[in-house]
């Protein structure tokens, strides 16, 4: 009897351990949620008592997860810099060049909807050294190369296209300033997607090339979604 009830006292220490992880995890992913959205408006200058506000959870309990301000918006940085990877990661598995391109800006897009000010500072280089860890706008310059580098080989742009200038073309067209700008004028994501492909194409597409058929759903990378989302539901 005294070994069951030792065996049993120690499968529900394990299950309490478990329950704590699970309740940590979760009260910093709601304030990562709560950070991406006060920083979307005023980027790396979001306050703790904000932040907390908006969470619904105690300054001193979210001091208990980051230990400052910087370690939580260094967290978010780096958050974004995942999501940015998982994509990329999909994306380049797309087989037809001119379907990764779109679903590259759509998520670009969808990225600057919901992430604001913030993925202005992290495409433009303007991220924090304290804050920037994984977040290197050389790496999406780089991977948008290859994808135009791709549609070129497959004969959908011209074969002069200088690939480093059109990133930069590029660059300028997905300027989330921009894209603000359209979501402000009422514009979807999709619809901004094709405007601006359309844009890059007058530039750099080949004459006569098969276009993408913009009424044909393209799939979007997928990104995680928040302990808040699946609660509400």
């Amino acid at each position: 009897m005294h070994d069951e009830l030792e065996k049993l006292r120690a499968e529900n220490a394990n299950l309490r351990d478990e329950l704590e992880r699970f309740r940590s995890s979760e009260t910093r992913e709601r304030l990562l949620d709560a950070a991406r959205e006060v920083a979307s408006g005023v980027g790396f200058a979001a306050e703790i008592t904000e932040i907390a506000r908006r969470s619904g959870i105690s300054t001193s309990t979210l001091y208990r997860h980051f230990v400052s301000r910087e370690a939580l918006l260094q967290a978010l940085v780096a958050r974004a810099a995942e999501e940015v990877l998982e994509a990329a990661l999909e994306i380049g598995k797309v087989p037809e060049p001119e379907a990764a391109l779109r679903e590259w800006m759509l998520f670009g897009f969808s990225m600057v909807e919901r992430w604001g000010v913030l993925a202005l500072a992290i495409s433009a280089g303007l991220t924090p050294d304290w804050a920037r860890g994984r977040a290197h706008p050389e790496d999406l310059y780089r991977f948008t190369g290859r994808l135009l580098e791709r549609w070129r080989d497959a004969g959908c742009a011209r074969e002069d296209m200088n690939v480093r200038q059109a990133v930069r073309v590029w660059f300028a067209l997905v300027s989330p300033l921009r894209v603000r700008g359209c979501l402000a004028d009422g514009m979807s994501v999709a619809e901004i997607a094709d405007e601006t492909l359309g844009l890059f194409r007058t530039q750099y597409g080949k004459p006569g090339a098969p276009v993408l058929d913009p009424g044909v759903p393209q799939p979007v990378p997928r990104t995680r979604p928040s302990p808040r989302a699946n609660s509400a539901r």
